[in-house]
């Protein structure tokens, strides 16, 4: 699996396909075994979930600032060995 580690290929990569998305996981191994968990609520979810990385229709500002929002937006999960 190929790993980014620039926001700017990211940003590169979003403007070219619009069905990405961003998953905060310790990796694909770890996936396997354990599936996604609402935190809320408790109950198993169905398939792994991750966020959409195209911009929305409202966003009005740069591509750029919407993939920074997203990659922030989870970066609590860090503690938990969590990655993006």
């Amino acid at each position: 699996m190929p790993t980014l580690e620039r926001p700017s290929d990211v940003v590169y990569l979003t403007g070219h396909d619009k069905n990405l998305y961003l998953r905060y996981s310790p990796g694909p191994t770890s996936d396997v075994t354990h599936p996604s968990t609402d935190r809320e609520s408790g109950l198993v979810m169905p398939g792994l979930s991750a966020n959409p990385l195209a911009p929305p229709h409202w966003w009005t500002r740069p591509v750029e600032d919407w993939v920074a929002h997203r990659i922030c937006q989870y970066l609590r999960e860090l503690d938990d060995g969590a990655w993006p």
